[in-house]
């Protein structure tokens, strides 16, 4: 009898711990694939966000309204400009769709806003006077306004692709089925905004590099080249913008 009650005992422990180990198992199964899933979805809206961002196509507009300037003051700039654009997108995630619906804006409307204000700066890099080596006090001043909020954050790196990217990520999160769902989407979806604004500081910073390797003539040029560049793309949203006009109408 006693020989029997331990073979008993030896089959339940032995079941009990089968049980463990089967729940454990599953468990880690469980929470790797839920990592998986969750690196998938920050992945692909980080290559998604920094491809629309294109934060290497700053460098040529930062080179050139930061000429002159003491390595602080470009550092200080690239910054800003990365804190701004990371603080425009993160409202686009917040109520970005809300604010376009209450004042009744489409991402065509925003399309050929923002191709006005990249074209304008297009034309003042070509038209520009060559009167910089006996500048006056506007001109001077001109030269020190602090350009990380507009152009460089808006509508350069935070454009109304970028805009419309986070917007869409808010509205696919808005959808989500269960609170949770929703406050995971949020947290991922401002960590992408996070690294990526990260990713435009550290570009930024090192063009100066890249600056002290063209010199003046190599400056002045680039200032042509960008400037008839800029305008073409400001061009290509405004057509792209009054495209979707067309198409959709003028509603949001």
């Amino acid at each position: 009898t006693t020989t029997t009650c331990r073979s008993a005992l030896r089959r339940d422990l032995s079941r009990s711990v089968a049980s463990r180990a089967s729940r454990r198992s599953y468990g880690y199964h469980a929470s790797v694939g839920l990592l998986q899933s969750w690196l998938e979805v920050y992945l692909s809206g980080l290559v998604t966000l920094f491809a629309m961002m294109n934060p290497p196509a700053a460098v040529p507009l930062f080179l050139t309204l930061t000429t002159g300037m003491p390595d602080r003051d470009q550092s200080a700039i690239a910054r800003r400009a990365a804190v701004n654009s990371g603080v425009v997108l993160l409202v686009c995630l917040a109520a970005g769709a809300l604010v376009l619906e209450f004042f009744s804006i489409s991402l065509a409307a925003l399309r050929v806003a923002g191709g006005m204000i990249i074209a304008f700066l297009g034309f003042r890099l070509l038209f520009e006077h060559e009167d910089a080596h006996q500048p006056g006090p506007e001109t001077h001043a001109a030269r020190r306004r602090d350009p990380s909020l507009v152009p460089l954050a808006i509508p350069t790196l935070s454009g109304p692709g970028s805009m419309s990217v986070v917007i869409t990520g808010f509205t696919e999160i808005a959808s989500a089925t269960t609170p949770a769902d929703q406050a995971i989407g949020y947290a991922t979806a401002a960590l992408v905004i996070l690294t990526v604004a990260l990713s435009a500081f550290l570009i930024l910073r090192a063009s100066r590099r890249v600056l002290a390797l063209l010199g003046d003539d190599g400056i002045s040029s680039l200032k042509g080249i960008m400037g008839f560049l800029l305008v073409c793309i400001g061009v290509q949203y405004v057509a792209t913008g009054v495209a979707e006009f067309v198409a959709k109408g003028a509603g949001p």
